[in-house]
């Protein structure tokens, strides 16, 4: 859904700018030639393809018990740690960092929004020291990491995770969005 959205907004992005006349050089979507729609067809794929890669990653990742979170900020340290019997393992390496793009649709990005859905699944379902901490790794190792729906407007994961540690109840549809969105990738992505 992530990359539709991406796609989406990219394209209202398009369609908002070609009406501004301070903006001569950019060119409305219905103008694309023939070369500019078939790239952004292949980026499409290329996100699509990232996204169900990470999808299925994570599902296995999740079976076997032993998560990865991937950093882009430098001052994260790559550590293994152990959560209610999952190992988790923060990967940092300066060329994640060096092409990281928060909405670019590559796998770095789909992997740890997917994990963020998986985090915020564990906590809606009372494994609230594993939603949590998860949270809290990937609020260290991806600072711009958000997460959003049709119904919710975006949200950054430093102000998911204060609303989790403050447990105040604001994110209670957002819970349940993400639980039912992992647990459809879950089913649909199981390898």
């Amino acid at each position: 859904m992530h990359t539709r959205i991406f796609i989406f907004l990219f394209f209202c992005a398009a369609a908002a700018l070609a009406q501004n006349t301070n903006a001569p050089d950019f060119i409305p979507v219905e103008k694309f030639t023939p070369v500019e729609k078939a790239l952004v067809s292949q980026m499409d794929r290329d996100a699509s393809a990232d996204f169900a890669t990470a999808c299925v990653n994570l599902a296995r990742d999740v079976q076997d018990r032993r998560l990865t979170v991937y950093a882009v900020v430098p001052t994260t340290t790559s550590v293994i740690t152990n959560e209610a019997g999952f190992t988790l393992q923060v990967i940092y390496h300066p060329e994640l960092a060096k092409y990281y793009a928060p909405v670019s649709g590559s796998y770095l990005v789909h992997y740890n929004i997917c994990l963020l859905d998986f985090a915020l699944a564990q906590y809606a379902e009372g494994k609230k020291a594993l939603g949590l901490r998860l949270v809290r790794l990937l609020a260290k190792a991806e600072p711009e990491l958000s997460w959003s729906s049709i119904q919710i407007q975006p949200t950054n994961v430093r102000k998911i995770l204060a609303s989790l540690e403050a447990n105040d109840g604001s994110l209670t549809d957002m819970l349940k969005e993400a639980s039912r969105d992992w647990h459809q990738r879950e089913r649909d992505y199981r390898p």
